[in-house]
């Protein structure tokens, strides 16, 4: 990422950190870069878990996401909603 940043002259920011509250159902983990949530409309800003997590309790978790793309264009998760965590394989 580094190397095509300087390809592109675009510079290498920090990741975003944003905390959210996400709806869960009790046991349901989520993994630290296996799971991602996206931005709704924006299925290309997409979001991680900081770290693993496993709800111990259906009902709503506050979670720390990370930003997934970290050399684009600032991107800000700020009260937007995201959407629905999904297989790193999938959209």
């Amino acid at each position: 990422m580094t190397s095509l940043g300087k390809l592109t002259a675009t510079k290498r920011r920090g990741a975003g950190f944003a905390l959210c509250d996400v709806g869960l159902e009790a046991g349901t983990m989520l993994e630290h870069d296996t799971n991602f949530a996206h931005v709704l409309g924006e299925p290309d800003n997409r979001w991680t878990p900081v770290e693993d997590f496993t709800a111990p309790t259906t009902g709503t978790h506050r979670l720390t996401f990370r930003e997934d793309v970290t050399w684009q264009a600032e991107r800000r998760l700020s009260s937007q909603t995201l959407g629905v965590t999904s297989d790193p394989s999938s959209p």
